[in-house]
């Protein structure tokens, strides 16, 4: 046997006894696996030098060593490896760099000449070692040499930046060993064989590995090198526990203060253990007592914390040295049960009220218990304006923030688009700074704004607004907790305006209803005041004096007539009287009879293609008269009214406003007046509503009901020195309006027989009064069954009536609906025409299909019973 075999032998029982001293010891930290697999390394490494040395031939040599090369190679990096957990440092790019150089090295070296050449072994007395190739050196250098250099420098510097006398120890003997080591190797390869042939020295690089591992077992015993001691792990433990540990001495001053208690209590590093207990805590705590779990809140520097205390005492010897004070922040769960109880209440709060306005003041004083909140609004989604109205403000002057965020849908906001946004946005000086006029929120001294929109079926219907005067901004909790009460009373707010609009059409219903009530008896009033007149003035010279005192009689007595079909027109389910119609000429036709005699020009934009509607040509002429006057009431020092007319296409989805899918005709019409008030602007279209000391407040609510009729929308956008335009929406048609009918123009001396049915003495005797004028044989009925009789005697008698008019209703008998049937049954071809001041039945609107040729509206004149014989179809 070998004699110099007995150094790898004791290279390996060093280096096994040391792996398996570390499974023992220290197998469950990062650290000591690193070690172990490092150490594990020498101990293949040091088995595999002890049979390479026994190897007797060349190519048994020679394979062994191909085989082994990873193993030879891979020590330094695992030193490398083994530092780097050590001290807790991350893979940089000097890791990565010496471990591709690794693997390119062990690739030479079973691959190429480049590194050792394994085809040409030497052989030496105590056995064979391979030659080297023309990259030895650098390859020893990037793999052997400058990755324990880099360990070595790692270790030197946390030696010195090391305050424990405990790991600086250790460090101490890890990098002398280590060093030795590596000086020894090198010796070994390059500087002794300059005095000293090869032939004669074993080969000992591997085997002086066990210097290293001598010093670092020395080390694991001595000072539980790679063991973490028990004053680590306390203070490990004191420094990362979640919870806040504070330490105080008998006189409540801070000894010692963990980073979870200086996060929670904002206490900086640099004065933490100069503070007293009583700095963080309230007045009435009391550091003497024992507690388990108490709830305390602290407040240190500005901010409020709650917190579960479990305090007790550190005794030392029989004698108290201090207590020790373990706080669970809480804050949180304390908020979210803050918060519930809040939006409990607010629910409560919310479902005994009835009207918006109460609604949003409940809303506001709520999120005024919000802690560092001071300030707040809210705006709602104006139904007609298609603004954002505030309603209620809190903190802050209703001027300011009314004035200065009444945010309307016709121009873009500078800071946000709260038509389309569904995110809150806060808003700190400069931000507000840069509203139109945001100088009115910074005289109010408000530092910061969180707009919050309130969303229904994803849609804002409102906006939550909550400030702060300073003097820091709104607290992250605050936010949280508005956004989350926005989050909350999106569908109560939906309810609100829904009731509102409920209550806001049931007074319109309320009004056609009471409408309705008396519109049969006073139109028959004015039918026989109207028909009177009209006959009257037939005797009468229009030079006469008694003409214009009949005129002006009569005149009041259609203003009248006018009243009660705006009345009328409130009615629920009221139907206009259609027939397709060309708006173009409406338009013109309206716009220039109300601006005549004016200083106001009027300038028109309407499409050439501009299509035709199914509508009410008086109602819809009213409609547009009382637009174009409240125009021409607003600028009395002249000005210019616009028209504009196109074809518009609405398809249903998120389309603004909110219309049916389908073609309509957009109609707009604009002035230059001063504008309308915002706070008036949701109120324009209500019942009485009118800020003119003459007007009625009708118009305009007519108006809407007119176009609401017609499955259309109208909608008003106005700004405060701008003007105000009105937009209409009426669907469009397919058809064309249709030729001129063949008419029978009765001659003067051609005598018609008529029946009229009617259940009031004055209507027939104005009736039968006006067609005698005409020229024509009247008969009279006072009901149905009269007029069935009258009907079918004549028909028998062989002289049948030329045209029946009747009443539409009669109470108490047959109206002219129950009547019609039983005529046709007579008279298949019988002309019969409906009269009635009722506009808002159906049989009016569409009288055809319920077998009349014609209508008369109630109350009428001479000249409209003339103009509706005359146009009798053939």
């Amino acid at each position: 046997m070998k004699l110099y075999l007995f150094i790898p032998l004791i290279a390996l029982f060093i280096n096994f006894f040391l792996w398996t001293y570390t499974i023992i010891t220290s197998r469950k930290n990062s650290a000591g696996i690193a070690y172990l697999i490092y150490c594990g390394n020498l101990v293949f490494l040091e088995l595999a030098e002890l049979f390479f040395w026994l190897m007797g031939t060349e190519d048994t040599a020679r394979i062994l060593f191909m085989l082994l090369a990873p193993v030879y190679l891979a020590c330094n990096f695992l030193f490398l490896n083994f530092t780097y957990a050590l001290i807790g440092k991350k893979r940089d790019i000097p890791y990565f760099f010496f471990l591709v150089s690794l693997v390119v090295g062990v690739i030479l070296a079973v691959s190429t000449d480049l590194f050792i050449n394994v085809n040409v072994m030497r052989s030496y007395s105590w056995g064979f070692l391979p030659s080297r190739g023309p990259l030895y050196d650098v390859m020893i250098l990037l793999i052997y040499v400058l990755p324990a250099l880099d360990a070595l420098a790692l270790l030197s510097v946390n030696l010195f930046l090391s305050q424990e006398t405990l790991i600086k120890k250790q460090y101490t003997l890890v990098i002398v060993g280590s060093a030795i080591t590596l000086i020894l190797t090198l010796a070994e390869n390059y500087l002794f064989p300059y005095f000293i042939s090869q032939y004669r020295i074993p080969y000992l690089s591997t085997s002086f590995f066990m210097v290293q591992s001598l010093f670092v077992f020395i080390a694991m015993v001595r000072y539980r090198f790679l063991t973490v001691p028990i004053q680590q792990i306390a203070y490990d433990l004191f420094s990362r526990i979640n919870d806040a540990v504070i330490i105080l001495d008998t006189h409540q001053n801070i000894l010692e203060i963990n980073t979870r208690a200086r996060e929670m209590l904002n206490v900086p590093d640099e004065i933490g253990n100069y503070m007293t207990a009583e700095e963080l805590f309230p007045e009435d705590y009391s550091f003497t007592d024992d507690y388990q779990n108490r709830e305390v809140t602290l407040y240190s520097r500005g901010i409020r914390t709650t917190v579960l205390v479990s305090q007790s005492p550190l005794i030392q010897h029989s004698v108290l040295v201090g207590r020790l004070v373990i706080m669970k922040d809480i804050t949180d769960r304390k908020r979210a049960e803050e918060l519930m109880m809040l939006q409990h209440d607010l629910s409560i709060s919310l479902s005994g009220v009835s009207d918006i306005r109460s609604a949003a003041e409940i809303i506001i004083n709520t999120i005024f218990r919000m802690e560092g909140v001071d300030s707040g609004g809210l705006y709602i989604l104006g139904t007609h304006s298609r603004s954002f109205d505030l309603i209620y403000s809190r903190g802050v002057s209703r001027q300011s923030i009314g004035r200065v965020m009444h945010i309307k849908n016709v121009y873009d906001s500078p800071i946000i688009d709260l038509f389309a946004r569904k995110e809150p946005c806060y808003l700190d000086r400069s931000a507000i700074a840069t509203f139109p006029q945001g100088n009115y929120i910074a005289e109010e001294g408000i530092v910061g704004m969180l707009m919050i929109p309130v969303l229904h079926r994803e849609i804002p219907i409102s906006w939550l607004m909550i400030g702060t005067h300073g003097p820091g901004e709104i607290p992250p909790a605050a936010r949280e907790a508005a956004i989350s009460t926005a989050s909350q009373i999106g569908n109560s707010l939906a309810r609100f305006k829904a009731e509102e609009e409920l209550l806001k059409s049931s007074k319109i219903e309320s009004l056609g209803i009471f409408a309705g009530g008396i519109a049969h008896d006073f139109n028959n009033l004015l039918t026989s005041i109207i028909g009177n007149l009209s006959l009257a003035k037939l005797d009468l010279d229009p030079d006469n004096n008694t003409y214009e005192i009949l005129s002006d009689a009569e005149n009041a007595s259609l203003r009248a007539k006018d009243l009660t079909i705006q009345l009328l027109t409130f009615s629920k389910g009221g139907e206009p009287i259609r027939k397709t119609e060309s708006i173009k000429n409406l338009l013109k036709e309206i716009a220039e009879f109300v601006l005549r005699g004016t200083n106001i020009t009027c300038c028109y934009d309407i499409a050439d293609n501009l299509r035709c509607s199914e509508i009410d040509r008086g109602q819809i002429s009213q409609v547009i008269h009382n637009i174009v006057l409240n125009a021409r009431q607003a600028m009395p020092a002249g000005g210019t009214v616009s028209v504009t007319a196109e074809n518009a296409i609405k398809t249903g989805s998120g389309d603004s406003p909110p219309l049916k899918p389908g073609d309509y005709i957009k109609i707009s019409i604009s002035d230059q007046g001063d504008g309308i008030p915002g706070n008036y602007l949701n109120k324009i279209f209500d019942p009485y509503f009118t800020t003119k000391s003459d007007g009625t407040g009708l118009g305009l609510a007519v108006s809407y009901s007119i176009i609401k009729n017609h499955d259309g929308y109208i909608s008003v956008k106005s700004q405060p020195g701008k003007g105000t335009t009105f937009t209409i929406y009426i669907p469009a048609s397919d058809r064309e309006p249709p030729p001129p009918r063949d008419t029978v123009r009765k001659k003067d001396n051609e005598s018609l027989k008529i029946l009229i049915m009617d259940d009031e003495k004055m209507i027939l005797d104005v009736g039968e009064r006006i067609l005698a004028r005409l020229g024509h044989r009247v008969t009279r009925a006072r009901n149905g069954e009269e007029a069935i009789a009258l009907y079918r005697a004549a028909a028998t008698s062989g002289e049948p009536f030329d045209l029946v008019i009747m009443d539409l209703t009669v109470p108490g008998g047959m109206g002219g609906m129950e009547t019609i049937p039983a005529l046709r049954d007579i008279d298949p071809d019988v002309k019969a025409m409906v009269s009635s001041g009722y506009s808002n039945n159906p049989v009016m609107a569409n009288h055809k299909s319920h077998g009349f040729c014609g209508v008369i509206v109630k109350p009428y004149r001479y000249d409209d019973i003339k103009k509706v014989l005359n146009e009798l179809p053939v």
